[in-house]
Parts: C-alpha cells; structure tokens; sequence
C-alpha cells in the first residue's frame, strides 16, 4: 500500500512560517513538522486509517518496510526556520546508546526553500579539543564554523558526530534515521518559555565530536528526466531526486520501503492527488509504483 500521513508539528523557538504558507495556514508559527516518523516523540497517524505507523510496523513489519530491522526505519521532517538553529551534533550509534541515549542520528538536508543569501554551518576550522573547548569557552565557535551558502534544490549529508546548524530563513526536508538525540554546544543565549536559557550538552560534543567531518553542499539537477539522480548514498540511507515528465515507474522494489516527498503540485502516484510539500510512505509489499505529471520528488529509502 501507498500510505497517506498526518503531520505532526513541532512548535519550536526558531520555528517560521514557510511550510505553513504553502499549506495554507496563514500567519502561523511552527519550526519542525514530522513527516514520516516512527520514533516515540512523535507518530504519525495514517490518514483514512485508525491506526498509526508504529501500529502497522508491530503487524507486519516485512509487509511495511521489508528485510530491515525495526530501528532502521527512517525519519522525515521539515525544519522551517525563521532564526539559526543552535549549532549542535548528533552522535553515532556507539556513543548513544553506551551512555542511555537514543540510536545515534545520521541526516540530510535538502533546501526545499531559502531567501537570498541564505546558509547553513556544516564543519568547523577547529582542529583539536583543546581548541574546541577555547572557542566554547570564549563564546566564539559561530566564527570558527565553516559557513555553505544554499538556495532552493541543494543538497547537504551531515553524518553522526559533525558540528553543523541549518540558518535561518531556509525551509529544509531533513531525511534521517530514526533518532531525536541532538546536543547543542551553542544556542545565542537563548531562553525557554520559563525564562531559563536553553540546556546545552559540552561535555557530550567534546566527548563524540569528529572535527575532521566537513560535509559539503552539492545542488540537484534538474535537467535530467526520469530518472533516479543520488544525492548520497551512504551507509545507512540513499536519497534520490527525480524529475518526471509526464510519467515515472519505479519498478522491481519489493521488500523495500520508499520515503516519497512530493516537490512540486499536480503530482499523481498511483490513484492518489497529492499535494505540494506531502510524504507518503510506500510500503515494501509493492513491487512499483507510477507517478504521473510534471514536476520533481524525493525518493529515499533505508541502504541494505
């Protein structure tokens, strides 16, 4: 089956108003939307159903997302900022779950939107520790961040353990396995709703910080049509933009599921109209699928 998803918003401080203009909800706030998500902070109710995604996966977890384990699932949330995010990481599997954290997360970003001028921090010029624990001392580890500027259709991979924050007015789809463990190591003195400033992890991102990660941004091509285009391909997911013109089958993929996210109106797949800025989840029972009409998607799926 082809799954149709409830959304769940995550109201945050540096939350914007992108997504919920395109979706029609005017003048309102809102910074993490959870797409597709099975992780216990938040799980996504199956639209048309009585049931949720965690529900379907203990039923029949092969028919839903095949020959993986249940941990393996991915993760798919917009991240709508109106302001910085803290500059944070995500530690690995390792380091998480030694010290009674959740799984360790790897991620990507792909800037569905962003304003003229617009960046992102992803790698730092710290070199050592030593120097890490200097600039967290001293206050000035935005300075030492390596800065990427980004535009509508880029592409960025951000592995376990690398220093990085999204800027402010970008509008990203953040494809990640199934974690919700972030440690900021600076957050511009910002306050909670109860006046505290927000909690910040030292100790954990000096413990797991891998200062020789650089990721870097590349941009999606949109001249090449019908046709599966990587944007990684990495150890734990594959990510793929497609541009469809008039129609595009993606055939032979039994025993996986596919994490489709709709980029542009007027997408049909299969019998379903769906709507600009949607994520359906195909499940693994499926041996293909067509989408019909003109515009580009995002397929992702967990690497076997």
């Amino acid at each position: 089956m082809i799954y149709q998803l409830k959304p769940i918003t995550d109201i945050t401080i540096w939350g914007g108003k992108i997504l919920n203009e395109i979706r029609g909800l005017k003048d309102t706030k809102g910074g993490t939307s959870w797409e597709i998500s099975f992780h216990p902070y938040g799980i996504n109710e199956v639209i048309g159903l009585n049931t949720n995604l965690k529900e379907l996966l203990d039923k029949d977890p092969k028919g839903l997302i095949g020959d993986i384990d249940k941990e393996e699932v991915l993760r798919l949330a917009y991240l709508d900022a109106d302001e910085w995010l803290s500059v944070q990481l995500h530690p690995n599997n390792d380091y998480a779950l030694n010290n009674g954290y959740d799984y360790g997360k790897f991620e990507a970003w792909y800037i569905i939107d962003a304003k003229p001028n617009a960046k992102l921090m992803a790698g730092t010029t710290i070199e050592s520790k030593e120097e890490l624990i200097e600039a967290i001392e001293s206050g000035n580890i935005e300075e030492k961040m390596i800065y990427h500027p980004v535009k509508k259709g880029d592409f960025i991979y951000i592995p376990a353990n690398a220093l990085h924050a999204l800027g402010k007015d970008i509008l990203a789809i953040e494809i990640s396995t199934n974690s919700n463990t972030t440690f900021r190591v600076y957050d511009y003195k910002r306050k909670d709703k109860d006046g505290n400033l927000r909690e910040l992890h030292l100790k954990q991102v000096v413990d797991c910080v891998d200062l020789s990660l650089l990721p870097t941004v590349i941009s999606s091509d949109d001249s090449v049509k019908n046709e599966l285009i990587p944007l990684t391909q990495n150890e734990y997911f594959e990510v793929y933009r497609v541009n469809i013109d008039e129609k595009f089958t993606l055939n032979n993929i039994e025993n996986d599921a596919w994490y489709v996210t709709i980029l542009n109106k007027g997408l049909e797949i299969e019998t379903i109209k769906t709507k600009l800025s949607e994520n359906l989840l195909v499940s693994a029972k499926i041996n293909s699928f067509t989408i019909k009409g003109n515009g580009s998607i995002l397929l992702s799926r967990t690497t076997k």
